[in-house]
């Protein structure tokens, strides 16, 4: 037998182990399972096990008014102020407690709240603007840009078989890919005496969609008008908490810095992502978002603001500089939803929430709804802390099950709030400033993550209290993420962080 068929031998034999392997492997875990499934029942917090997805029904995503830049107020021969107001009519709350929280004015969009803190000042240092057809067209380094009386082409982009705001149920399995658009250079058209210097002046910003401007002696007409300011927002890994809030917050800076109301601008995805929950409250802190996959008639936008790219966006999971204006954009999120913003500490009555996490299915790329770091002794660990704190309110809550609205007002008044490692810690940005923070981690988590720290500098910066827990012991790992918490260990570190919040 010569070299190369031994080398299939060896290799064909290596297969068959490896087979053979996997099967016994998951036999294994099924029987493990299957073992531990009445324990896991008995472990576990009667909540619900499954999220079911609701219905997407967006009031600007009707058959009725599908095209809400266009067919919708496309009919007749109306003035472009006839279909301006068309359009706020579309858009227009239809309750009247909600219509004066959106109306309401809040300080940080004034001249009385200035940004004068780094990492913003930096972004908007007039040293970093570039003026491209005089001051029709501003980009601010490498972060965002404006443009006054901007042609948007919908129709000038590559075919998409998804639009965006589909129930994920029914297209599981898309690529990320499908869930962005292909945008032709002259998507977006801006008007100005042209020359060679201002498109290369214009390709040699950082402006992350430079390329998809064309800047013509005349644009083409638009029979649609927006008078508000849109600021365009391009979502990375939408159905995930934590960059939920990074894109919010990129947007309230922006709004603070060019001085916009709430009731003065409107939001516009750019991306093609399916329906999520998240989505809701877009609707309630600014306004119910546009899907440009959904739009295809030109459109003239008097003020049109590209947010900062996801990527350099603050509050990512690596070592960020400290944060600024954090507490204002938390009461400006609470007030929003109409919940108190100031929260007082009782020392004698703690309100303790532990989150939970399930299985579900958030985005296609995940049809098994497979959900890590979980806690496989859930119960127990409630049980411990209602014993370690008698006469406190101790809760564990499953927030993605929750409206936006009742995961802010579980958050916001939480003293202590404990949970594993995940996007539903993002809440430690709403909790009160006096609370603290026990982060759980699972076995080699952090180990193989040391620059995950995005929690922790939260709290940090926040001036809070926080302490955490890493598994380290293999045996406390349990089949399909789950991971055993010792629960003595909880309590004795859930005693000192209270000690620090209540000293005697």
């Amino acid at each position: 037998m010569n070299f190369r068929q031994r080398l299939k031998s060896l290799l064909t034999l290596l297969v068959l182990v490896s087979t053979i392997g996997g099967v016994l492997l998951f036999l294994h875990y099924k029987e493990e399972m299957t073992r531990l499934k009445p324990r896991l029942e008995q472990r576990q917090i009667p909540i619900l096990a499954d999220i079911k997805q609701p219905e997407f029904i967006v009031q600007n995503e009707t058959s009725q008014n599908h095209n809400i830049h266009g067919d919708a107020v496309k009919a007749g021969n109306v003035s472009n102020t006839s279909k301006s107001e068309t359009l706020q009519t579309i858009l227009s709350p239809v309750n009247n407690l909600e219509m004066i929280v959106r109306e309401k004015k809040y300080e940080y969009f004034t001249d009385k709240f200035v940004i004068d803190k780094e990492p913003f000042l930096s972004w908007f240092n007039k040293k970093n603007e570039i003026h491209i057809c005089g001051d029709r067209l501003k980009v601010y380094g490498n972060y965002f840009g404006v443009a006054r009386n901007i042609v948007m082409h919908p129709e000038k982009q590559s075919t998409n078989s998804v639009k965006g705001g589909e129930q994920v149920k029914a297209v599981l399995g898309q690529t990320e890919g499908q869930e962005y658009f292909n945008l032709n250079s002259d998507f977006w058209e801006l008007s100005c005496d042209t020359n060679d210097t201002t498109q290369q002046k214009l390709s040699n910003s950082g402006l992350n969609w430079k390329n998809n401007i064309k800047i013509v002696s005349t644009a083409n007409n638009a029979s649609n008008h927006v008078h508000k300011y849109t600021f365009g927002v391009l979502r990375g890994d939408y159905a995930n908490l934590h960059n939920w809030m990074r894109c919010i917050f990129n947007v309230f800076i922006l709004m603070s810095f060019f001085k916009v109301q709430p009731s003065e601008m409107s939001i516009l995805f750019l991306d093609a992502h399916p329906f999520t929950p998240l989505d809701k409250a877009w609707d309630v802190i600014y306004s119910t978002p546009i899907r440009v996959g959904h739009l295809s008639q030109p459109v003239h936008y008097e003020n049109f603001i590209w947010g900062v790219d996801e990527k350099n966006m603050p509050f990512s999971e690596h070592v960020d500089p400290p944060i600024p204006y954090l507490e204002e954009f938390r009461t400006f999120v609470l007030d929003r939803f109409d919940l108190p913003t100031k929260d007082v500490l009782n020392c004698k009555k703690l309100r303790i929430t532990f989150i939970v996490r399930r299985n579900a299915v958030y985005h296609p790329r995940n049809a098994e709804g497979n959900v890590g770091r979980k806690v496989f002794n859930e119960a127990e660990v409630v049980e411990t802390l209602m014993k370690a704190f008698p006469g406190s309110h101790v809760q564990a809550a499953l927030m993605e099950a929750l409206p936006m609205k009742s995961q802010l007002e579980i958050s916001s008044q939480t003293d202590l709030w404990i949970g594993m490692h995940g996007a539903g810690m993002t809440h430690i940005a709403f909790l009160p400033k006096h609370a603290a923070v026990l982060e759980l981690f699972q076995k080699d988590f952090k180990v193989n993550r040391p620059w995950f720290v995005c929690f922790h500098s939260i709290t940090m910066w926040r001036g809070m209290h926080y302490d955490s827990w890493e598994n380290t012991d293999g045996n406390l790992e349990m089949p399909h993420d789950y991971t055993i918490v010792p629960t003595d260990v909880i309590a004795q570190k859930a005693q000192k962080l209270v000690e620090q919040m209540c000293p005697k």
